[in-house]
């Protein structure tokens, strides 16, 4: 039985419908990549999901109906979401900002917090570097590890990411797309990951959809759809679609 199952979901803005009867699963421990340009109803797929859009259809996690549930009973059912933007609380810490993510977890969970935390530090060591630095002085790259270091700190059994390159350099969207995948194999966590950098996402995705104007337009295996001569026209003409070329200090070395 598959971990999340969306079957025929619909959404809608102001009257504008964004998803066209949604049809996806994710398997416990699986990388998904959702991909298509702006507006093709990624970053709406996720919010169905986490419960910050109205839907109809159904979604189920775990095989529990939590179609227009509110999101903070998903979250605590295993649901962590990192939205576009990263949403990093920025007059606070990063230590602050970690520890509002520890509380969300289950009491059961709450001892293996310290490992949890060296975990992170490991993969984004600038996290510990910069402990006792306001969230909102940190460079883009450093906020977007923050805000995945914060989500996995609630041991979700579900990550969705949304768009996680927006406006990051290339070598700095590949350290952060490696450690999504890292975190996935270390931790048995899933992953729906919505982004527009279709090479990348599939280099480290299992399967994949893709979507238009609300709408699967094609689905596989991620190996499978990198070779697809269509998706190939469509999606992996640029490396970086929208993309600063500028590098940028992370601080982790690899």
């Amino acid at each position: 039985m598959a971990l999340l199952e969306l079957a025929g979901v619909l959404a809608s803005y102001d009257g504008v419908q964004a998803l066209h009867g949604m049809d996806l699963s994710v398997s416990e421990g699986e990388m998904v990549a959702l991909l298509g340009a702006n507006g093709a109803g990624k970053t709406t797929t996720l919010r169905a999901i986490s419960g910050t859009v109205a839907v109809q259809g159904s979604v189920r996690f775990d095989g529990e109906d939590v179609t227009g549930s509110p999101a903070h009973r998903v979250a605590r059912l295993g649901v962590g979401h990192v939205p576009e933007g990263r949403g990093t609380f920025v007059d606070l810490t990063v230590e602050e900002n970690l520890t509002l993510g520890a509380l969300a977890r289950g009491r059961r969970m709450r001892d293996l917090v310290a490992s949890d935390l060296e975990t992170v530090h490991g993969l984004f060591p600038v996290l510990r570097e910069f402990s006792a630095r306001q969230a909102g002085a940190l460079s883009g790259g450093q906020q977007q590890m923050l805000a995945i270091a914060r989500a996995i700190l609630g041991r979700p059994r579900l990550l969705l990411v949304d768009e996680p390159s927006l406006g990051l350099a290339p070598m700095v969207t590949a350290e952060i797309l490696q450690s999504l995948r890292e975190l996935q194999g270390e931790w048995g966590l899933a992953v729906l990951l919505a982004e527009q950098n279709a090479r990348r996402a599939l280099a480290i995705a299992d399967r994949a959809y893709v979507l238009e104007s609300g709408r699967v337009v094609a689905s596989g295996d991620a190996a499978a759809l990198r070779e697809d001569a269509a998706v190939q026209d469509a999606y992996l003409g640029a490396d970086d679609p929208g993309r600063s070329g500028q590098p940028e200090q992370t601080g982790r070395t690899t």
